[in-house]
């Protein structure tokens, strides 16, 4: 999205089902969900980011696992 199409749009809220009962025009309204849609997006990111955080410390725990019980077996 453009600072432009930002600063026309400043007074729209996130999308909800009955913006058109509301007097929201059909620019507005697509402009609400597509801003809904890509905070979804970034949130989903934001946790996929955490969940690789995530495997790398456990596959360090289950390294260093290993090497305390296989660490004579070499």
């Amino acid at each position: 999205m453009s600072l432009l199409e930002d600063y026309i749009h400043r007074n729209v809220p996130e999308y909800y089902p009955t913006m058109y009962l509301d007097g929201y025009t059909p620019t507005q309204i697509m402009y609400a969900h597509r801003k809904k849609a890509l905070k979804m997006a970034k949130e989903r990111n934001q946790e996929i980011e955490l969940s690789d955080q995530q495997k790398k410390s456990l596959e360090n725990a289950v390294d260093k696992a290993m090497d305390d019980i296989f660490g004579g077996w070499v």
